[in-house]
């Protein structure tokens, strides 16, 4: 059974079954196994694409193995929504640590 696909920036495919051996018929290029994998049990698959260089973010079943998307840009915009949302969570966090440690400061009589 089909547990994990990941789909790289360049078009390839790494599939792995629920031992986390990769399963080699369907290795290679997106556009050519796309098919195989819409008939094969996907019920408990987890969908991952990324860059080697970027990272990984999740995706749905539909937006993997839908026909419209071109997938360089995809893959980029996904990654990129990804980084800004992480990095904007990261922004909060710091916000939220610097108006913590200057009411601590503050109630201490200290400045900073």
């Amino acid at each position: 059974m089909i547990r994990e696909i990941y789909l790289w920036a360049n078009g390839v495919l790494m599939v792995f079954n629920e031992k986390g051996e990769q399963i080699l018929k369907f290795q290679g290029r997106f556009m050519e196994k796309r098919e195989k994998l819409r008939k094969e049990d996907l019920s408990k698959a987890k969908f991952y694409i990324g860059s080697w260089t970027r990272g990984i973010v999740p995706m749905t079943k539909e937006e993997f193995l839908s026909s419209g998307w071109k997938k360089e840009k995809f893959v980029l915009s996904k990654l990129l929504s990804q980084e800004i949302r992480l990095n904007k969570e990261k922004m909060i966090k710091i916000g939220r640590e610097l108006i913590e440690n200057s009411r601590a400061f503050k109630s201490l009589g200290m400045k900073y």
